[in-house]
């Protein structure tokens, strides 16, 4: 387990661990988000970490801008949209660390972290697989929305704020 700070965006240091498998051969990574008002060192998620190390996996858990140990404040800085470029600095950061296999890469979210993990999957091709636990819902659809739904498993649309979703 490594201990790191990764200067994000608005220039602020993110607090970030990195949890490496015993053998670092092309190893998987998976990012693993907290929660809204959560941070990384919540018991399910450091032993999660652990888990997913113990079996192979890179492991990364972070504390977005104005939670934990992460610089900024939760009046300033946590923000949904300062929280979905802080993973973007993570994995960009952790996928230049040796022995990082960048074409296994996963993401896991928790809550808020899980409604996150959902959007960032969705604008990033190298995230290859996704688990979520307990995201609060993302969308109402309109009817030809479901449809679309309904006949392809997902829907497309285009988003100002965060491009395409899909």
């Amino acid at each position: 387990m490594e201990s790191l700070k990764v200067l994000n965006k608005n220039n602020l240091n993110l607090s970030v661990v990195v949890h490496s498998p015993r053998y670092q051969v092309n190893s998987p990574l998976v990012l693993l988000l907290h929660g809204f008002t959560g941070h990384k060192g919540e018991a399910h998620i450091e032993s999660l970490a652990e888990l997913l190390a113990k079996n192979g996996f890179f492991a990364v858990r972070f504390d977005c801008s104005g939670s934990g140990a992460s610089e900024g404040t939760i009046e300033n800085d946590y923000r949904f949209s300062n929280y979905l470029s802080d993973i973007g600095v993570v994995l960009d950061f952790v996928e230049t660390l040796p022995n990082v296999d960048k074409n296994r890469v996963g993401i896991w979210g928790h809550s808020m972290g899980g409604q996150l993990a959902c959007i960032f999957a969705s604008m990033r091709p190298e995230i290859k697989s996704l688990c979520v636990i307990s995201p609060p819902s993302i969308f109402i659809l309109p009817n030809n929305d479901m449809e679309q739904m309904r006949n392809s498993g997902f829907f497309e649309k285009e988003s100002p704020v965060l491009g395409k979703m899909r």
